[in-house]
């Protein structure tokens, strides 16, 4: 994960703990965390990829690649 931004929507099943246990993988990973989505994100972490809320919209817009919480929990491995 090193060098890569993540933000994160929605409760992230995939891993114990949810969001906060993401957040904290993504920067023990040498990961960043980010509290929103802009040009340099580098994915969007949700498990609803049909999303509407502004977070998705956005990341559609801005072409940013969006992941479901069991795909960030295979970048783990």
């Amino acid at each position: 994960l090193e060098g890569k931004s993540f933000c994160f929507t929605g409760k992230a099943e995939a891993i114990d703990g949810g969001r906060k246990a993401c957040e904290k993988l993504v920067k023990d990973n040498g990961g960043i965390v980010a509290s929103g989505v802009s040009k340099t994100l580098s994915y969007l972490v949700t498990d609803d990829l049909d999303s509407t809320s502004s977070k998705t919209v956005k990341a559609k817009s801005l072409g940013i690649p969006m992941i479901s919480s069991f795909q960030f929990a295979d970048m783990l491995k």
